[in-house]
C-alpha cells in the first residue's frame, strides 16, 4: 500500500523539479521595459485596457481557481 504512494510522491516532486528548471531564470525583459497591450473585463462587464494605465504603476494579478 506505501509503495504506489511513495511512486506517486517521487514522480510529482521530479515533475515539479523538471517544470522548476525548465522555467528558472527566463529573461523576462528588463524592468520598465513596454509590453503588449491587451483588455481584461470585469465582472461587472467594465472593460479595461493596459494602454489606459501607461505612465502609472501597475499591479497585474492573474488568479484561478481550478
Amino acid at each position: 500500500m506505501m509503495r504506489p504512494i511513495l511512486i506517486l510522491l517521487v514522480i510529482a516532486v521530479a515533475v515539479f523539479g523538471f517544470t522548476l528548471w525548465r522555467n528558472f531564470g527566463r529573461d523576462a525583459g528588463p524592468v520598465g521595459a513596454p509590453v503588449a497591450d491587451f483588455t481584461l473585463t470585469d465582472v461587472r462587464g467594465e472593460t479595461f485596457r493596459l494602454s489606459d494605465y501607461r505612465g502609472k504603476v501597475v499591479l497585474i494579478d492573474f488568479w484561478g481557481f481550478w
